[in-house]
C-alpha cells in the first residue's frame, strides 16, 4: 500500500472517524469520487479491491474502529483485514480436521496451527473488534471477529468435516462454501423426519437382535456400530427422489447388507430367515452356490411423499470391491438404454468398507473411469462405512495416509467425514450429497465414522487383537439410545415414554415378519429379481446352452453393402495414407478379391448386429482406435 499523503495522515485520530466513515461510503458508491489516497486504503481493505455493498445500519460499528471505540490506522485495518481473510479460507482447507467424527472419542484431534489465531498475528483483543465478513456467506458484512471464528467453526469443526478445497472450479467451492456456511441456520431435522430417523435406527437394532437371538454365533456381518447406515440410505433417497431420481443400482459388500436389504429394500424377513435355515423349496438363485449375504436384491422403494424408486442392489462376490465396475456397468447400460437425460434419473450408489476402499485397487480404477464420456454415469454416490479397522489392522498400520477416502482426492469432489451418532449431521451431509450430485453430475465420498461391534464376523474374537479398541466399544453407550436421549433432553421432541414406545413398536413389527403371513403384504410372494425389469430384460438369455445350434447368417448382397459402406473413406475426411492403403485392400475382401481376415469378419460380425437393432458398444483402445493395426472401427 502507497504511503498516505500527510494531509491525509493528520485526519487520522479518533474525533475524525465520522469523516472516515462517510469517506468510505462515499467510496462504496462511487470509488472515483475520493482522492486517489483513499482508493488505495480501501481497496486494501475490501479483498481484491472488491466494493462491498455499504452497511447502513447506524448504530453498527465501522471496521475503522477499535474496539474501545477509537479510531485505529487504516494500515492496521487493511493488515487485520487480510489476516482475517486468510483464516476465514484457513478453516475451510483446515477445518476438517478438528472435526468431532469419531463415535468413540479415540481419534486423536490436535488444534491444527493455520486455525490459531496467533497463527495470524491476531489475538484475543481482535475479537471483537469489527471487520468485514468478506468472502463468507451467512453473516452480516460488518461483524465481529469473535462472530466469524463461532459461525466457522460449527460450518467445519461440528459432527462433520470437509474435504473440498482442491476443487479447482471456483464456481463449485463456492456453491459448498454458500451451502456449507448457512447449513446452521435453518432445522436439518424437523419434528416428523426426527422420530422417522429413530424408528430406522430402532429398526436396525431390532433386526439385528432379531437374527442374533434365532441364529447365535452365526455369520451375519453384522451393521451393529453403524446402524446409522439406515438413516443415511433412506435420507439420501429420499432427497435424491425429490431431486428427480427415480431408479438406482446399488452395490455393498457384506457388512450390513441383510439390514439393508431388510430395512431399505424391504426384503421380506421370512425370506432372510428362510435363507440362513436354507429351506427355502422354491429357490430362487438355483445352483448359485452362493450365501445370503452376497446375494442381490430389487424392489420398489416408496418415499415418505409418495414418489416411487426402484432399487436394485447387485450381487457380489467375496472380492468385497468387485462390485464397482459391475454397478457402474449396470448404471451406465440402463441410463443408455432409457435415453437422453437418464443420468438424472438413475443415479449408482456404492458401499464401502474403509479398508477396502483404501487398499483394493478397483477403487481406484472405478474412480479414474468416473468421468470419461464412454464409462460416466452421472455422478456416483459413495458411502464408507468406517468401522475403523480392517480385519484386525488398526488404519495406522493399514495405509499412508490420514483417511481411508485419501485415493478419492484426485478427483475434486466432496469428501464428507462424518460422524455416525451424529443423526443431524448425518442428515446434513445426506442432503449437501444428492445436491451435489444432481447438480454437477460428479461422484461424491461419504466417510461414516463408526465402528464394528464385533468381529471381522460373528465368530471371532476381537478382543485377542484389539483389546483396547473392544474395550472402549463395550464401554459404549448404543447409537439408537444416544439419538433418543438427544431427543428427550437436548432438542425435546418427544418423551422418555415416547422414544421406549417407539422402540417397542419397532421390535413388535419386525416379529410380526418373521414368519409369512397368508394375509400378509403384497411383499410376501418374493420371487426375485425376475419380476422387475432388469429380470425381465435377462429372460431371453437364460435358457437353452453353449453347444445349442443358433443360426448366425445373414444376406450375403447386404453383408457386401455394409461391408462396402464401413471400407469407404468419407470425401471430408481426410486419413492417414496407410489407412487409405488398408481400406482400398477391404474393398478387394467385399469384391471377393481376397481371402476375409479377422478385421473383416469383426466389422462384419459388428455391422450386422446395428443392422438388425442390437447395440454395439466399442469400449476400449483396441477396439475402436487401430491399436492393433487391422482394428479400425471408429
Amino acid at each position: 500500500m502507497t504511503e498516505l499523503a500527510p494531509e491525509l495522515a493528520s485526519l487520522l485520530t479518533g474525533e475524525n472517524a465520522a469523516f472516515i466513515d462517510q469517506l468510505y461510503t462515499q467510496w462504496c458508491n462511487n470509488p472515483e469520487s475520493v482522492p486517489e489516497d483513499w482508493r488505495v486504503v480501501f481497496s486494501s481493505v475490501e479483498p481484491n479491491g472488491a466494493v462491498a455493498p455499504r452497511i447502513m445500519d447506524s448504530d453498527r460499528r465501522s471496521i475503522f474502529h477499535g474496539s474501545g471505540g477509537t479510531s485505529d490506522d487504516p494500515s492496521q485495518v487493511a493488515q487485520r483485514q487480510a489476516r482475517v481473510s486468510q483464516l476465514i479460507r484457513a478453516y475451510r482447507v483446515r477445518g476438517h480436521t478438528e472435526a468431532r467424527i469419531d463415535p468413540l472419542g479415540r481419534r486423536q484431534v490436535v488444534s491444527h496451527p493455520e486455525l490459531s489465531l496467533e497463527h495470524y498475528g491476531l489475538s484475543d483483543s481482535d475479537l471483537d473488534v469489527s471487520v468485514s465478513s468478506w468472502p463468507m456467506y451467512g453473516v452480516s458484512e460488518i461483524t465481529t471477529l469473535r462472530n466469524i471464528v463461532t459461525r466457522l467453526r460449527k460450518a467445519y469443526c461440528g459432527g462433520f468435516g470437509v474435504e473440498f478445497m482442491n476443487i479447482n472450479d471456483p464456481s463449485k467451492q463456492r456453491w459448498l462454501q454458500q451451502r456449507l456456511e448457512t447449513l446452521q441456520d435453518s432445522e436439518v431435522l424437523d419434528r416428523e423426519e426426527s422420530h422417522h430417523v429413530l424408528r430406522l435406527l430402532c429398526d436396525a437394532e431390532n433386526f439385528e437382535r432379531l437374527i442374533h437371538n434365532r441364529f447365535p454365533g452365526t455369520k451375519r456381518f453384522s451393521i451393529e456400530g453403524a446402524e446409522s447406515l439406515i438413516p443415511l440410505l433412506d435420507l439420501l433417497i429420499e432427497h435424491l427422489a425429490e431431486l428427480g431420481v427415480d431408479e438406482m443400482v446399488l452395490g455393498m459388500a457384506h457388512r450390513g447388507r441383510l439390514n439393508v436389504m431388510a430395512n431399505i429394500m424391504e426384503k421380506p424377513i421370512h425370506q432372510i430367515i428362510g435363507e440362513f435355515e436354507d429351506s427355502n423349496p422354491d429357490r430362487t438363485f438355483v445352483g448359485s452356490g452362493d450365501v445370503k449375504y452376497h446375494l442381490g436384491y430389487s424392489s420398489v422403494y416408496t418415499t415418505a411423499r409418495r414418489k416411487r424408486v426402484m432399487l436394485s442392489l447387485a450381487f457380489n462376490p467375496s472380492h468385497l470391491e468387485a462390485v464397482n465396475p459391475v454397478v457402474e456397468g449396470r448404471s451406465r447400460a440402463r441410463q443408455d438404454r432409457r435415453g437422453e437425460g437418464s443420468h438424472q434419473r438413475l443415479a449408482p450408489l456404492l458401499i464401502h468398507g474403509d479398508a477396502a476402499f483404501a487398499g483394493q485397487g478397483v477403487v481406484a480404477e472405478t474412480l479414474n473411469l468416473s468421468q470419461l464420456n464412454g464409462y460416466a454415469t452421472g455422478g456416483t454416490i459413495h458411502v464408507i462405512v468406517n468401522n475403523q479397522i480392517g480385519f484386525t489392522t488398526s488404519p495406522n498400520e493399514a495405509r499412508s495416509t490420514p483417511y481411508c477416502t485419501d485415493v478419492a482426492r484426485m478427483l475434486g469432489v466432496p469428501i464428507f467425514h462424518v460422524n455416525g451418532e451424529n443423526v443431524e449431521a448425518v442428515a446434513s451431509v445426506a442432503r449437501l450429497a444428492a445436491e451435489w450430485r444432481q447438480t454437477f453430475h460428479q461422484d461424491v465420498i461419504i466417510d461414516l465414522y463408526c465402528f464394528r461391534k464385533y468381529g471381522h464376523n460373528e465368530g471371532d474374537e476381537p478382543s485377542f487383537t484389539q483389546p483396547l479398541l473392544y474395550e472402549a466399544i463395550r464401554a459404549h453407550e448404543n447409537p439408537r439410545l444416544g439419538y433418543a436421549k438427544h431427543m428427550v433432553e437436548e432438542r425435546q421432541l418427544l418423551t422418555q415414554a415416547e422414544a421406549e414406545s417407539i422402540a417397542q413398536d419397532s421390535l413388535e413389527r419386525l416379529q410380526g415378519l418373521l414368519e409369512p403371513q397368508e394375509d400378509g403384504p403384497e411383499y410376501d410372494s418374493y420371487t426375485g429379481n425376475n419380476e422387475f425389469e432388469m429380470g425381465k430384460i435377462w429372460q431371453p438369455y437364460l435358457t437353452g446352452s453353449l453347444s445349442d445350434p443358433v443360426d448366425t447368417r445373414v444376406d450375403k448382397q447386404r453383408l457386401c453393402e455394409l461391408l462396402e459402406q464401413i471400407s469407404t473413406i468419407p470425401d471430408h475426411f481426410n486419413a492417414h495414407r496407410k489407412i487409405k492403403r488398408l481400406m482400398k485392400s477391404r474393398m478387394e475382401i467385399v469384391r471377393g478379391n481376397q481371402p476375409v481376415d479377422w478385421a473383416m469378419a469383426e466389422l462384419g460380425a459388428y455391422a450386422t448386429l446395428v443392422d438388425q437393432g442390437t447395440p454395439v458398444r466399442l469400449s476400449g483402445q483396441d477396439c475402436g482406435r487401430g491399436t492393433f493395426s487391422h482394428r479400425h472401427a471408429i
